[in-house]
Protein backbone atom coordinates (compact mmCIF):
# COMPACT_ATOMS: atom_id res chain seq x y z
CA UNK A 1 0.00 0.00 0.00
CA UNK A 2 1.21 3.52 -0.66
CA UNK A 3 0.86 6.35 1.98
CA UNK A 4 0.54 10.12 1.52
CA UNK A 5 3.52 11.96 3.75
CA UNK A 6 3.25 15.44 3.89
CA UNK A 7 5.32 17.93 5.43
CA UNK A 8 3.85 21.62 6.41
CA UNK A 9 4.99 24.75 7.94
CA UNK A 10 1.98 25.52 9.31
CA UNK A 11 3.18 28.71 10.99
CA UNK A 12 1.01 28.35 13.73
CA UNK A 13 -2.07 26.30 15.11
CA UNK A 14 -2.91 27.72 18.96
CA UNK A 15 -6.59 28.48 17.88
CA UNK A 16 -9.08 26.18 17.73
CA UNK A 17 -10.71 26.52 14.62
CA UNK A 18 -7.23 27.09 12.31
CA UNK A 19 -6.65 23.19 14.08
CA UNK A 20 -9.91 22.25 12.97
CA UNK A 21 -8.87 23.66 9.41
CA UNK A 22 -5.54 21.73 9.76
CA UNK A 23 -7.26 18.71 10.26
CA UNK A 24 -9.73 18.53 8.08
CA UNK A 25 -7.43 19.90 4.82
CA UNK A 26 -5.48 16.55 6.02
CA UNK A 27 -8.38 13.99 5.98
CA UNK A 28 -9.86 15.34 2.51
CA UNK A 29 -6.40 14.82 1.04
CA UNK A 30 -6.12 10.96 2.78
CA UNK A 31 -3.14 12.28 4.21
CA UNK A 32 -1.34 9.38 6.32
CA UNK A 33 1.07 10.96 7.71
CA UNK A 34 1.62 14.41 8.47
CA UNK A 35 4.87 16.86 9.37
CA UNK A 36 3.94 19.59 11.21
CA UNK A 37 6.67 22.59 11.62
CA UNK A 38 5.99 25.71 13.41
CA UNK A 39 2.98 24.76 15.51
CA UNK A 40 3.25 26.99 17.97
CA UNK A 41 1.68 24.87 20.85
CA UNK A 42 1.78 25.00 24.38
CA UNK A 43 0.92 21.95 26.59
CA UNK A 44 -2.49 22.36 27.18
CA UNK A 45 -3.40 22.64 23.60
CA UNK A 46 -1.24 19.47 22.84
CA UNK A 47 -3.35 17.18 24.88
CA UNK A 48 -6.26 18.98 23.28
CA UNK A 49 -5.33 17.88 20.30
CA UNK A 50 -4.24 13.91 21.60
CA UNK A 51 -8.10 13.90 22.42
CA UNK A 52 -9.72 15.71 19.28
CA UNK A 53 -7.59 13.86 16.06
CA UNK A 54 -7.58 10.32 15.79
CA UNK A 55 -5.00 8.12 15.73
CA UNK A 56 -1.02 8.91 16.79
CA UNK A 57 0.61 12.15 17.61
CA UNK A 58 3.38 13.10 18.76
CA UNK A 59 4.36 17.17 19.59
CA UNK A 60 6.82 19.21 21.01
CA UNK A 61 4.89 20.99 24.31
CA UNK A 62 6.74 24.34 24.53
CA UNK A 63 5.90 27.17 26.64
CA UNK A 64 6.13 29.65 24.57
CA UNK A 65 3.94 30.61 21.26
CA UNK A 66 7.38 29.56 18.99
CA UNK A 67 8.50 26.97 17.86
CA UNK A 68 7.10 23.49 17.41
CA UNK A 69 7.14 20.27 15.19
CA UNK A 70 4.45 17.73 15.23
CA UNK A 71 4.02 14.15 13.84
CA UNK A 72 0.71 13.23 13.13
CA UNK A 73 -0.12 9.42 12.08
CA UNK A 74 -3.60 9.04 11.03
CA UNK A 75 -6.26 6.45 12.69
CA UNK A 76 -5.44 2.79 11.33
CA UNK A 77 -1.68 3.61 9.57
CA UNK A 78 0.20 0.00 10.65
CA UNK A 79 2.82 2.61 12.41
CA UNK A 80 4.65 0.57 15.60
CA UNK A 81 6.97 3.53 17.48
CA UNK A 82 9.80 2.11 18.86
CA UNK A 83 11.74 4.67 19.91
CA UNK A 84 11.36 8.63 19.94
CA UNK A 85 13.35 12.14 20.95
CA UNK A 86 11.07 15.24 21.70
CA UNK A 87 12.77 18.13 22.29
CA UNK A 88 12.30 20.12 25.36
CA UNK A 89 12.78 23.34 23.55
CA UNK A 90 10.18 22.39 20.70
CA UNK A 91 12.72 22.01 17.57
CA UNK A 92 12.29 18.43 16.87
CA UNK A 93 10.20 15.52 16.82
CA UNK A 94 12.04 12.03 15.68
CA UNK A 95 10.32 8.88 15.94
CA UNK A 96 11.79 5.16 15.20
CA UNK A 97 9.50 2.63 14.12
CA UNK A 98 8.14 0.32 11.67
CA UNK A 99 5.68 0.88 9.28
CA UNK A 100 3.83 -2.11 7.45
CA UNK A 101 6.61 -3.96 9.52
CA UNK A 102 9.66 -2.29 7.78
CA UNK A 103 11.66 0.07 9.52
CA UNK A 104 11.29 3.79 9.08
CA UNK A 105 12.76 7.08 10.82
CA UNK A 106 10.65 10.25 10.76
CA UNK A 107 11.85 13.25 11.55
CA UNK A 108 10.13 17.08 11.47
CA UNK A 109 12.78 19.90 12.78
CA UNK A 110 12.69 23.33 13.13
CA UNK A 111 16.58 23.20 13.30
CA UNK A 112 18.75 25.74 11.69
CA UNK A 113 22.39 25.15 10.55
CA UNK A 114 23.17 27.69 12.92
CA UNK A 115 22.00 25.46 15.73
CA UNK A 116 23.53 22.47 14.20
CA UNK A 117 22.95 19.03 14.02
CA UNK A 118 24.76 17.55 17.32
CA UNK A 119 21.36 18.65 19.07
CA UNK A 120 20.87 15.11 17.27
CA UNK A 121 23.68 12.91 18.44
CA UNK A 122 21.59 10.79 21.04
CA UNK A 123 18.56 10.52 18.65
CA UNK A 124 17.06 6.77 18.39
CA UNK A 125 18.50 4.81 15.99
CA UNK A 126 19.13 1.34 15.31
Amino acid sequence: MGYKIVTWNVRGMGSPSKRHKILMYLKRRDVHIALLQETHLVDIEVKQLQKRWRGQIYATEYSAFARGALVWVRAGVPFELAAKRIDKEGRYVLLDGKLDGRPLMIAVSMLRARNSWGSLRNCPHR
